[in-house]
């Protein structure tokens, strides 16, 4: 009898849970000296990079690391008006003495982009992750290399990818360096081995 498919997928190691279990990898900076630079920049900046380039997972754990940081608001891409609207209407003790950590602030128009400035105000800093330079002092732009993707698997898996014979380069090159979107095709590939 074969186990549950939800079973199977639990087992996978690049299952959901064990890729965010993964702890940030720092490449050309340290935790002191972001943090020195976050307060340099009186806790208002951006976490710069490409799509799964870790600014979601550095936002985690500048949530862990900054005592006064309220939890991360997640814009959603199909509809970021309603976010905005809460930032607006948000009571002054929720963002007073607070860093604001905001993730997908690029999908936010102009108009809610000042919403959200206006809104939060009262807070002591606010972080947000972009895609590109833009609108805040940029606090660190994160890049992703095959090397990376090398180390995380490796961490996941320990041989076992060597084995099943995946060239984690090219992986790499055909997903532009998207490390999140390898990690789902690894998924996908160690689920159908």
């Amino acid at each position: 009898m074969t186990a549950p498919a939800s079973r199977r997928a639990a087992d996978n190691p690049f299952s959901a849970e064990r890729i965010d279990a993964l702890t940030l990898r720092p490449r050309g900076w340290t935790w002191d000296g972001l943090l020195a630079r976050l307060e340099e920049l009186d806790h208002r900046a951006a976490v710069v990079g490409p799509q799964g380039s870790g600014k979601t997972t550095l936002l985690i754990e500048l949530e862990r690391r900054v005592a006064l940081a309220t939890p991360r608001i997640r814009i959603d891409a199909r509809d970021p008006r309603p976010v905005a609207d809460a930032f607006r209407r948000a009571p002054p003790d929720a963002v007073a003495g607070r860093v604001v950590l905001v993730d997908g602030s690029e999908r936010l128009g102009w108009f809610s982009w000042w919403r959200l400035r206006l809104g939060w105000r009262r807070a002591a800093g606010l972080v947000v992750t972009r895609h590109a330079p833009g609108r805040l002092p940029t606090l660190v732009e994160m890049r992703t290399d095959p090397a990376l993707l090398r180390e995380l698997v490796a961490e996941l898996t320990p041989g076992e990818v060597d084995r099943m014979g995946i060239d984690l380069d090219g992986l790499f090159r055909r997903h532009r360096g998207d490390v999140r979107s390898c990690l789902r095709a690894l998924y996908d590939l160690y689920a159908d081995r």
